[in-house]
């Protein structure tokens, strides 16, 4: 078994009271951490020790006393609980000394970080401690000095990022190996169209940072470690570049990347994190799963520099499209080039020339397409997810 950290804070388990707000759309990622615990176990611990909030900006949170922090977790988690409907399934802590169990305990590094007294705190309760690097692309350098004062601490992602660019830079440190758990595919991403009856090109999904416009100008400044260490324009850079160039491959490629951050709009939303505003507007806006069903070819566009995939690239994966995919972001993931998708080397113009070169292949793709079908069902639903991660955690020392 294992305890949450914080949950609240953020949609990656759940729907942080801040979204009603905005009227957006809580991906829940890692949703099962809490669901699948719940059908196993009954019910599932989760610790709020009041180092950061899902509805108060983390600037502004942390300025507070420690009592006023206490009170609006405590407010704060009677509502998300409610907004949830977790009833008494969810079993909250806002101690560690009331924890029946302190073996281990699982928090995603987002938010948690930027209260590293707190999080150091916490966390020198349990046996074992395992931080989810999501985001690890925002204050790099401050995620990597508090975590490493962690006792215990094991790094997970969603694929091995050992050898990644912005991973050696910064936590060359850690020598444990990375613990993989990744988001879950949900149902309604299907295979409906056989390859041979779809469009032969390929269709490129995903939004984008503008990192290097928000560093120079200073609105970002999170990003500086990132952007300084790698001179990257983007996070995400073949999206970007597809998005910027979209007019020059027509042919091959329909380009539905979009930019992250929308405008501000209300007073209270200028008041909330910046994050909370990503450009889901537009990527809701057209059915996802028929799209994948239309095209032949997938182009996600992954975190080049972070080492990690995009959770589109599992769901076009289940709908029988074949990505078109950069191996070095899924290592680790169980993942064969050339069985499970097609690789690239993240250059637009060698990307479609693979298009133009194996689109008529028709057999071939659609060996990959059920191949990739097949891996999606067998290895990225809630429960199997799940499973792999309590395996993984019996294992440590």
């Amino acid at each position: 078994m294992f305890v949450l950290l914080n949950p609240h804070i953020s949609d990656f388990i759940s729907e942080p009271l801040a979204f009603k707000f905005v009227k957006r759309r809580a991906l829940k990622k890692y949703g099962y951490l809490i669901d699948e615990a719940v059908a196993a176990w009954g019910s599932v611990d989760v610790l709020a020790d009041a180092g950061a909030s899902g509805l108060v900006p983390v600037k502004y949170y942390n300025m507070l006393p420690l009592f006023a922090r206490k009170i609006i977790t405590r407010l704060e988690i009677k509502y998300w609980i409610r907004r949830n409907n977790y009833g008494d399934k969810v079993k909250v802590h806002f101690s560690a000394a009331t924890l029946p169990d302190k073996s281990t305990l699982v928090l995603f590094a987002y938010k948690n970080y930027k209260n590293p007294a707190s999080l150091i705190k916490t966390c020198s309760h349990f046996n074992k401690n395992i931080v989810h690097l999501s985001h690890y692309h925002g204050d790099t350098k401050l995620q990597s000095d508090t975590l490493r004062q962690i006792r215990n601490v094991y790094l997970a992602a969603d694929a091995d990022v050992a050898d990644a660019i912005l991973f050696k830079k910064f936590f060359s440190w850690y020598q444990r190996k990375i613990v993989l758990f990744t988001f879950d595919v949900a149902a309604r991403f299907k295979k409906n169209v056989p390859i041979g009856q779809r469009k032969p090109m390929a269709v490129a999904t995903g939004t984008f940072h503008y990192i290097k416009e928000a560093v120079e100008e200073g609105t970002n400044k999170t990003l500086v470690d990132f952007y300084e260490s790698t001179g990257a324009r983007a996070m995400h850079p073949l999206r970007r570049t597809l998005y910027e160039n979209k007019d020059l491959y027509t042919n091959e490629i329909t380009c539905l990347c979009s930019p992250y951050i929308e405008k501000k709009v209300n007073v209270f939303s200028s008041l909330l994190p910046q994050q909370l505003f990503a450009a889901q507007k537009k990527y809701f806006s057209f059915d996802i799963v028929e799209k994948y069903n239309e095209y032949r070819f997938a182009i996600v566009g992954e975190e080049y520099y972070n080492g990690l995939p995009g959770i589109g690239a599992f769901e076009a994966m289940a709908c029988g499209t074949v990505l078109l995919a950069y191996p070095e972001c899924y290592k680790g993931t169980g993942l064969m080039e050339g069985v499970h998708y097609i690789g690239h080397d993240n250059e637009l113009k060698q990307i479609q020339s693979l298009i133009n070169t194996e689109k008529e292949h028709i057999d071939k793709l659609e060996h990959i397409s059920e191949n990739a079908v097949k891996w999606v069902a067998d290895n990225m639903q809630a429960k199997n997810i799940f499973n792999r991660l309590l395996n993984q955690l019996n294992e440590l020392e």
